[in-house]
């Protein structure tokens, strides 16, 4: 999706369904949407649902285990799945209510059991061929830290002839692919100068740098390298550089384009590799024009992209049309792909056989200690 899509061509062509009821005087109104955080909704993601994915959706707050009525007509549930286990509360307040959305966070190794949560719709993070197949359910991104949220969808504060570094890195060195990433932009540094890095010693850690002084740096940086989180190639850092005018960089997934599945056809770097990922970004910074063209065609489909989101979001909601999310190119590529053999194999090894590997050698492990 290069560039902007002539007449908005890329925009869903309907949009969601309100449900209405009648008060007292017979005059009809908007049914408001109840939202229940199952976490603190100022947590990392929380300004990112509250003030984007929900801006014009009208919609009351409650932090569990403070519930709306048993009579709500549309209730969002929103909580966290980093353990494997369901999350039996959240099941309970499921049956309590007749249409009901969950938005499903943290399940960046894509083990968590779903099966209690049959009956609602489901938003995730982090695209999974093994739920995609199920017409109820529909990927999005991550989001971004409140640190880096400007007027979403808004010019960045920098054009791209004001940046001033080639590129930047914020986080944890710990894995092989942040290695490789950083050995290969390091020739970056040695070409077009200084290129701002600080290195912690875990997520959120009391050693990293203030997210108000990294987005600060990334108003000035060309390209945000993007590596692997703990299992997932998704994370924060692609939203947090595009909210702030910056170019995703990012490599493919067993060759495969992962970012496809959550922002369909994007404009970010992808390299077959760290190398080639590097090269490629080395040959925009030797040509003005050329960056030039880049940072507006990434800020430009970042506009309409959001508003995609926002839109699925709704449809997704009770009382949207889950037509729309349907029929989006972006959600008929995430069911499609889902029968794809060759992704169902990459995320199966990826993903599942480690788990199960480490299942199998704990078993051996307590058979030799018998």
């Amino acid at each position: 999706m290069g560039g902007r899509p002539a007449e908005n061509e890329h925009l869903p062509r309907k949009f969601p369904r309100i449900n209405f009821k009648r008060n007292e005087a017979g005059i009809a109104e908007a049914l408001p949407l109840d939202v229940v955080w199952f976490l603190n909704n100022a947590s990392w993601e929380g300004p990112w649902i509250e003030k984007v994915l929900l801006e014009k959706i009208p919609h009351r707050t409650y932090v569990y285990p403070e519930l709306p009525e048993r009579d709500s007509e549309a209730v969002l549930l929103v909580f966290s799945c980093l353990q494997r286990e369901p999350r039996q509360n959240v099941a309970r307040v499921i049956d309590r209510y007749r249409s009901v959305t969950i938005l499903t966070l943290a399940d960046e190794k894509l083990r968590h059991d779903y099966r209690l949560y049959g009956k609602a719709n489901h938003l995730r993070q982090h695209y999974s061929p093994f739920s995609a197949w199920n017409l109820r359910t529909h990927a999005i991104p991550l989001g971004f830290h409140s640190a880096f949220g400007r007027k979403t969808g808004g010019p960045p504060e920098n054009r791209s002839e004001d940046r001033s570094y080639p590129w930047a890195f914020f986080g944890q060195v710990k894995n092989r692919d942040r290695e490789e990433m950083l050995q290969n932009f390091a020739n970056l540094t040695d070409i077009f100068g200084p290129s701002p890095t600080h290195f912690t010693s875990s997520f959120a850690a009391s050693d990293s740098m203030s997210g108000a002084v990294v987005a600060e740096i990334f108003d000035q940086t060309y390209f945000v390298p993007c590596p692997m989180g703990n299992r997932n190639p998704d994370t924060f850092r692609v939203m947090e550089a595009l909210e702030r005018g910056a170019i995703p960089v990012v490599v493919r997934f067993f060759g495969l384009d992962y970012f496809k599945f959550t922002f369909g056809n994007h404009p970010f770097i992808v390299g077959k590799n760290w190398r080639d990922a590097a090269r490629k970004c080395q040959e925009l910074l030797e040509n003005p024009e050329a960056i030039s063209r880049k940072c507006d065609e990434v800020q430009e489909w970042y506009e309409i992209f959001v508003k995609e989101v926002q839109a699925e979001f709704s449809a997704m909601l009770p009382g949207g049309n889950t037509k729309v999310a349907w029929a989006t190119p972006l959600r008929i590529r995430q069911v499609f792909q889902s029968f794809n053999p060759y992704v169902v194999f990459v995320f199966w090894l990826h993903f599942r056989f480690p788990d199960i590997r480490k299942g199998l050698f704990g078993l051996l492990d307590q058979l030799r200690r018998r």
